[in-house]
């Protein structure tokens, strides 16, 4: 049992933590992609000094939720941010900061979905917190 539980933990770190299957952006870059049902596609966002960040999953065709976090790829679980809403075509992250230059995105695909992602920041202008919005546009 001891040995299944240590393989069950070295494989899931190597999954949460590994850079393999992410994504770098750049501020202000806007991606068009398509992504599975039941599967994830992550992002990564390196900013030169902490700053507001604005994530926005707009024109979601089909049903997908987005999850942002600083520290490491997110889940469903540990996310910062995640305005997930069944049936909407938007939602927004803003996520204010300090100290954190390096976040991490996740798209999950709860069916077969169809997406743009955009990245915005600008200079940091208020207490570190998180905030989010879902809309239909």
């Amino acid at each position: 049992m001891k040995s299944i539980l240590v393989i069950t933990l070295l494989f899931l770190s190597t999954f949460l933590y590994a850079e393999d299957n992410v994504t770098a952006l750049e501020p202000e870059e806007t991606l068009s992609e398509s992504i599975e049902s039941n599967t994830w596609q992550y992002y990564r966002v390196e900013l030169d000094e902490p700053a507001d960040l604005t994530v926005k999953l707009r024109k979601v065709k089909g049903n997908a939720d987005v999850y942002v976090v600083s520290s490491r790829k997110p889940t469903q679980a540990f996310h910062e941010c995640a305005p997930r809403k069944v049936g909407s075509r938007a939602e927004t992250c803003r996520m204010k900061s300090e100290t954190s230059n390096i976040w991490y995105v996740g798209v999950f695909g709860q069916q077969d979905s169809t997406y743009d992602l955009k990245i915005e920041s600008e200079g940091f202008t208020g207490q570190p917190s998180s905030q989010y919005e879902v809309g239909a546009r």
